[in-house]
């Protein structure tokens, strides 16, 4: 973004693979959850410093930029919930679907919308649909992260709500960027 200056600090950056790797490994091998957890928080604590450095407010002014700021967001919050579970401190599924639904969700909905309005010779913005998309994806994560989290008795309702958000989110997608797709590029230049 003009006028912005992220610090990128190679200890935050080396760092940050190295726990991720760690952390990968010790999720694949299993059996040492207590180190599993301390990685996964420091692996986060690392990302919310990481992120720190390269932050720009004017961000959040623009949606299209917003939604993958919003799903590296739910990648530190899963992180933090995984290395929660793993000390018993909560149950592991919030980290799950913090991570998938939250970071992977959140993250492939922006990243899509990016690289068909990009491809399609389209202007990098994102319409009041898919804004509402970027909005709904976001709640779908937080009703199936924090619902069962504070009220688990209502475990099905919070599960049927989140899915209904992530459906409404992708049906969104598809019926603002689905045209685009089977369209000549707008700019005239060969697609």
């Amino acid at each position: 973004m003009a006028g912005s200056a992220p610090i990128t600090r190679r200890w935050v950056e080396t760092s940050t693979f190295v726990l991720w790797g760690l952390w990968v490994l010790g999720e694949t091998i299993g059996g040492a959850d207590g180190l599993t957890g301390v990685l996964a928080l420091a692996l986060s604590a690392l990302l919310t410093l990481r992120l720190s450095a390269w932050h720009e407010r004017r961000v959040w002014s623009i949606p299209i930029l917003a939604v993958l700021y919003a799903g590296f967001g739910w990648l530190v919050i899963g992180l933090l919930l995984n290395g929660l579970g793993h000390l018993g401190l909560v149950a592991p599924s919030p980290a799950l679907h913090a991570l998938t639904v939250g970071a992977i969700g959140v993250v492939t909905l922006g990243m899509m919308s990016r690289v068909i309005l990009g491809h399609t010779g389209r202007p990098m913005g994102a319409s009041a649909t898919m804004i509402a998309a970027f909005w709904a994806m976001n709640l779908a994560a937080l009703t199936r992260v924090a619902g069962p989290l504070l009220w688990p008795s209502a475990y099905a309702q919070w599960l049927l709500l989140s899915g209904a958000l992530w459906t409404l989110a992708f049906a969104a997608f598809l019926w603002v960027h689905g045209p685009m797709l089977v369209s000549a590029r707008i700019d005239g230049r060969p697609g």
